[in-house]
């Protein structure tokens, strides 16, 4: 199915500008090829985002506060219903500060 493309002007910043005609040489491709191609690849993006949201709308929904009690440890939130508790969010026999604590030497060392 080969339609005929169409017209529409846009205002890029004029660093955008350059950046693309640079690459359009570079590519030996036009900056319309480009910008179709970033312009697809973001709507692409979309789709699946709003995809996987639809998939996930039946799943329980925790707030964050929820969340940061789960993961200290505080077994008293666990719920059933949602199936979810604080064992399976923290790894086992470590606590929040563990965790950052290894996390910050793994970035010193």
């Amino acid at each position: 199915m080969n339609q005929v493309a169409k017209r529409s002007t846009i205002y890029f910043d004029p660093a955008i500008h350059q950046a693309l005609r640079f690459k359009a040489a570079a590519t030996n491709r036009s900056v319309s090829a480009l910008v179709n191609q970033a312009v697809r690849e973001a709507l692409r993006e979309d789709q699946e985002d709003l995809s996987a949201f639809e998939e996930r709308a039946s799943e329980p929904t925790l707030s964050f506060e929820e969340v940061l009690k789960i993961l200290k440890g505080d077994d008293s939130h666990d719920d059933p219903e949602v199936g979810i508790s604080s064992s399976s969010l923290r790894k086992q026999g470590s606590t929040t500060s563990d965790f950052h604590l290894r996390s910050n030497d793994d970035q010193r060392g």
